[in-house]
């Protein structure tokens, strides 16, 4: 399932947003540098662009995202990363 998690660079609770960010497996996460706790608040443009995004396909999350390079690279030849 797709999850986009919008979190706040100046929020106290970014280290829990990242560490549930790195337990989904499709999630897509969008930091806004110039907000806090509450994104919409703070910065309702950042927060209203990075939903748009994502309803409209355009987020990625870095699990699909590292599956893509990881296909790309094979059907060039190259075996599999460990560590991409």
């Amino acid at each position: 399932m797709q999850v986009l998690i919008i979190a706040g660079a100046a929020d106290n609770l970014l280290r829990a947003n990242l560490h549930d960010y790195s337990q989904l497996p499709e999630g897509s996460l969008c930091v806004l540098a110039d907000a806090g706790h509450e994104t919409a608040h703070h910065n309702p443009v950042g927060t209203a662009r990075a939903i748009h995004a994502f309803v409209h396909g355009r987020a990625f999350s870095a699990q699909s995202h590292r599956k893509t390079v990881e296909a790309r690279l094979l059907e060039r030849g190259y075996g599999p990363t460990p560590h991409l």
